[in-house]
C-alpha cells in the first residue's frame, strides 16, 4: 500500500486520539502485520520491513512505530501493530493513545531528525563502550604479557640461583674433603698420596666386591668389605685381613703401603 487513502479503502481508519504531550492531535494510522513462526528477533525483523514496505507514504514522509500484540511462543506466529503519522505532524516527541484492536494503546512517535541525533547519540556510546573495552583488553593482554614475561625471568633466576647453590655445595663439599685430607696428612706424605692410593684401590678392586669405607694413615689403607674374600687383588701390596670381623659380615684389610712395609694399621683418622 502506498497512499493513505488505500489504507481507507481496505478498511484500516485513522485513529485520532487526544495527545498526551499537548494540544495538537496528529491522526495516526494503524496496520496489522501478522509474521511466521520463528524466533522473536526474526519475527521483529520481518514486521519492520513489511512496516516499511507498507508504508502509506514515503518513508521521508512518515514516522512510524511497532507494537507487538501478542506475546512470543515456540511455533506460533505473531502479530504486530504498525502506527503512522506525518512526520511534519510530530515535533521532536509526540507521544498518544490509539486504539488498537479495541484496546488502547500507548504510542510514542520521535520525529526523524531526533532519531538521527538518537541514532548518533547511540553510536557515539558505543563507539566509546567499543573502545573502552578495546583498551581494557589491551590492558589485560598487556598485563598477561607482563606477567607471562616476568613469570619467565622468575623462572631463569630461580634456575640460576640453584644452580649458584648447587656449585656452593659442591665447593663446600670439596672444602670438607679437602680438610679431611689435610687433617689425614702426616710427616712425610701428601695429598696426593691419598688421591693416588685411592685411585689404586679403584683400579685393583675385585669384580663383585661390595666395599663399605676406606681409611687411610701414613700410607696404609684400611678396608672394610662385605664378605670374606679379599676385595682388593695385588701382588705388589700386601693384602692382610683382621682376624675378627668390625660387623655382620663386615671384615677389615690391611694394605701395605705402596713401599712393600708392613707396619700394622693404625688407628688415625679415617676418610
Amino acid at each position: 500500500m502506498n497512499q493513505l487513502s488505500d489504507l481507507h479503502a481496505a478498511g484500516e481508519e485513522p485513529s485520532e486520539a487526544p495527545s498526551l504531550g499537548g494540544p495538537v492531535s496528529p491522526t495516526v494510522f494503524v496496520r496489522t502485520i501478522s509474521t511466521p513462526a520463528g524466533a522473536p528477533w526474526d519475527q521483529a525483523r520481518v514486521a519492520a520491513l513489511e512496516a516499511r514496505v507498507g508504508a502509506p507514504l514515503p518513508l521521508s514522509d512518515v514516522v512510524y512505530q511497532l507494537k507487538r500484540l501478542d506475546g512470543w511462543a515456540f511455533g506460533r506466529p505473531a502479530r504486530y501493530a504498525a502506527c503512522y503519522v506525518r512526520s511534519n505532524e510530530v515535533g521532536e516527541d509526540f507521544e498518544t493513545l490509539t486504539e488498537i484492536d479495541g484496546k488502547s494503546v500507548s504510542v510514542r512517535f520521535l520525529s526523524q531528525a531526533e532519531q538521527a541525533r538518537r541514532t548518533r547519540q547511540f553510536s557515539m556510546i558505543a563507539a566509546g563502550a567499543a573502545v573502552t573495552f578495546l583498551l581494557v583488553v589491551g590492558a589485560g593482554l598487556s598485563a598477561v604479557a607482563l606477567r607471562s614475561d616476568l613469570e619467565i625471568r622468575l623462572a631463569a633466576l630461580e634456575q640460576t640461583t640453584d644452580t649458584c647453590l648447587r656449585r656452593a655445595e659442591v665447593q663446600q663439599q670439596e672444602r670438607e674433603q679437602s680438610r679431611a685430607l689435610v687433617a689425614a696428612h702426616t710427616e712425610g706424605h701428601t695429598v696426593n698420596d691419598v688421591l693416588r692410593d685411592l685411585q689404586w684401590v679403584s683400579a685393583n678392586k675385585v669384580s663383585g666386591a661390595h666395599i663399605d669405607s676406606i681409611h687411610w694413615e701414613s700410607g696404609f689403607l684400611g678396608v672394610e668389605a662385605r664378605g670374606d674374600g679379599a676385595p682388593i687383588a695385588s701382588s705388589e701390596r700386601s693384602v692382610i685381613k683382621v682376624n675378627k670381623p668390625v660387623g655382620p659380615d663386615v671384615w677389615l684389610w690391611g694394605i701395605s703401603p705402596m713401599n712393600g712395609a708392613k707396619t700394622p694399621l693404625g688407628s688415625g683418622p679415617g676418610l
